[in-house]
């Protein structure tokens, strides 16, 4: 015979579903009852919840109606403490019982969901607040719960903002203490733990933090890296745990103490010299902002006509020019061609994306990069696209062998050339994990065959598909001419691509062509137009990525960020163009940190701090000289707001 307890008469959930069929074939129905109604009798089996047991007279009830060798089974909608009851009834456990279980640990509550799903329809439960998920897999009973991202903060209102230098380096830390016991929870009712987070240095930092909090309760606890979340990599991770990477985790904590010793000073002082708690400084944060008032301040300064001329044959040039230009062009009404002259050229595809080409393109397109980054977060977290925080174009055997088999179903197997684009990094490229382009992807959205995403997130695939696409293609021909203008006295080059040769990789990224061809002579100007501007363009969100990758201050990871708190910190604005304006705020606080503390914000000491940071990734320097070294220059600046000695 058998009965189950549950609270309020509502059934408790029995893992595996399947051995609900297999009690049922040995006792026959399942009874449910509330504890306070276990009728008298002896039981070979009952099924119980923790919160039940955790109450002595159900305890004692449920002990005396098990009859000899009977067996009870904790199972709930929150699995939790079966193992530990067991014990402390010394009952002996069902084969059920035994069955291997795992914890995955990710950031995400997104990537929690999508990775329980890839096993089948996933229970939900909630331990300490805490989501997790629930599924049974190859792997055994699977609980799936996220972090929610860091859940150790740097402890900055410690007299030394979180980071003392002694015998050694120690860092304090502030914990998330409902996710701390959620961890433990669930950690002490699984046989392993999968620390799953995102394989770069902020995600091996949570995953060494999730390693000491449930190392006490549970030691078996591995590490899995992945770069796409779909059903595949996650297999071959949990097949193939890995090490937890040191180097990873103090190029993270330098940052961390970098960013509280001199970021959060810094922000303390311009906060207090203007009065607005807002606002913010930092090493890579003021730089930039010191490109984009440079940049604006020479634009104001020299100042040149934009001149746009439609030709007699409908062709429009456009270009910039000295002041007086427009007058010349408009007292003659002509423009000469001064020769042509064509050209064949091969033209390669460009590389896939990674972090800061994606989010150039992006802002050629109006999104701005705290949306891109967003978008491409979602789109990694569902499972359809790698990971999106990456300085490497490398594509693996993986991703050219998609490649080749969507440009074959496509018929264009021809026009194949599987390319690694090799660069230096253990991540690759960003790419699409499915061999399927936006308009496909949005078509089985539709049908819910696929997670949901909105017209934006569909838009970023399709330029993250198809520029991969294209990097996986054969190069194009094309038939250039080359044009020389001569207007008011100024020359002007222009090379129109006039015909495609051998399409190539134009197949997936079109080329617009020139329906103009041009021989030397007059052409009548039929349209004038002219505008005042700078005669550098101003910057845009594009423009600033681009710079942060080249000069080497900026990561994957921080390239959105810095933009973002540039604008809502109003230091800068966005014209309706896209182009970037300092405002008299930024200027302000950019002037007043430069006369004060120029040595700690200065583009070529921020270089090489971030030099320094790329050693400590690399295993080429310990964590705790470059902090040494970091504490010196502090103190040798007589930074003094706070108290940096140790």
């Amino acid at each position: 015979s058998l009965h189950v307890l549950s609270r309020g008469g509502k059934p408790l959930v029995i893992e595996p579903p399947d051995l609900v069929e297999e009690v049922r074939a040995r006792f026959g129905e399942l009874e449910v009852c509330p504890p306070s109604e276990l009728p008298e009798g002896r039981f070979d089996l009952i099924f119980a919840d923790e919160v039940d047991l955790g109450r002595e007279t159900v305890r004692q009830r449920v002990l005396e109606r098990l009859g000899e060798g009977g067996q009870l089974i904790i199972s709930s909608p929150i699995p939790l403490g079966r193992k530990r009851w067991v014990k402390a009834l010394n009952l002996h456990e069902s084969p059920h019982v035994q069955e291997r279980s795992a914890l995955i640990v990710v950031e995400s509550p997104t990537k929690a969901r999508v990775i329980s799903g890839f096993f089948g329809k996933a229970s939900v439960g909630r331990v300490e607040g805490v989501p997790f998920y629930t599924v049974s897999s190859p792997f055994g009973l699977l609980r799936v719960m996220a972090t929610g991202g860091h859940f150790y903060e740097l402890d900055i209102d410690r007299e030394t903002f979180g980071a003392k230098l002694g015998n050694g380096l120690t860092v304090y830390f502030r914990p998330t203490r409902s996710v701390i016991g959620a961890l433990r929870r669930l950690s002490l009712e699984t046989d392993e733990v999968y620390v799953a987070t995102d394989p770069d240095a902020e995600g091996e930092k949570i995953a060494w933090d999730v390693r000491a909090v449930v190392t006490p309760f549970n030691p078996n606890v591995k590490r899995i890296t992945y770069h796409e979340v779909t059903k595949r990599a996650i297999t071959e991770a949990l097949s193939n745990p890995g090490d937890f990477d040191s180097n990873l985790l103090h190029a993270q904590l330098l940052r961390r103490v970098e960013d509280a010793w001199i970021g959060l000073p810094l922000s303390l002082e311009v906060q207090r010299a203007f009065g607005i708690k807002v606002l913010s400084a930092g090493r890579v944060q003021t730089p930039v902002l010191g490109w984009v008032i440079e940049r604006f301040e020479s634009n104001r300064r020299d100042r040149v006509e934009l001149l746009s001329l439609t030709l007699e044959n409908g062709f429009r040039l456009v270009f910039k020019a000295p002041r007086g230009t427009f007058q010349a062009v408009m007292e003659s009404g002509w423009v000469e061609v001064a020769g042509v002259s064509e050209e064949v050229r091969d033209v390669n595809p460009p590389p896939p994306h990674n972090t800061s080409s994606l989010l150039i393109e992006a802002a050629a397109f109006g999104i701005p990069s705290d949306e891109a980054m967003r978008l491409a977060q979602d789109l990694f977290e569902r499972g359809f696209i790698t990971y999106h925080r990456t300085d490497a174009t490398t594509v693996s055997a993986l991703g050219m062998h998609l490649a080749k088999e969507f440009l074959a179903r496509k018929g264009m197997e021809n026009l194949s050339k599987p390319r690694p684009w090799t660069s230096e990094g253990a991540h690759e490229c960003i790419r699409p994990t499915r061999g399927m382009d936006a308009e496909e992807v949005g078509q089985e959205v539709e049908k819910g065959n696929l997670p949901p995403l909105s017209r934006r997130h569909l838009f970023l695939y399709g330029l993250i598909f198809n520029r991969f696409m294209a990097s996986q293609m054969k190069a194009a021909r094309v038939r250039y001419q080359d044009v020389k203008f001569v207007a008011g006295g100024t020359e002007v080059e222009v090379r129109l691509p006039i015909e495609v040769l051998e399409r190539g990789f134009f197949e997936i990224l079109p080329l617009k062509l020139s329906e103009f061809r041009f021989s030397p002579g007059r052409y009548r100007v039929a349209e004038f137009s002219k505008r005042v501007v700078g005669r550098e363009p101003l910057y845009t969100e594009g423009d600033l990525v681009r710079l942060m990758r080249e000069r080497g201050i900026g990561r994957p990871s921080t390239y959105a960020l810095t933009i973002r708190k540039l604008r809502e910190r109003g230091y800068v604005f966005r014209l309706g163009t896209g182009a970037l304006v300092s405002t008299k705020l930024g200027k302000e606080v950019h002037s007043y940190l430069q006369e004060r503390y120029s040595g700690l914000v200065s583009e070529e000491r921020t270089k090489l701090l971030y030099q320094k940071m790329d050693e400590v990734e690399r295993g080429e320097a310990k964590v705790g000289q470059v902090i040494e070294e970091l504490r010196r220059e502090l103190l040798g600046l007589q930074v003094k707001e706070r108290n940096f000695s140790t």
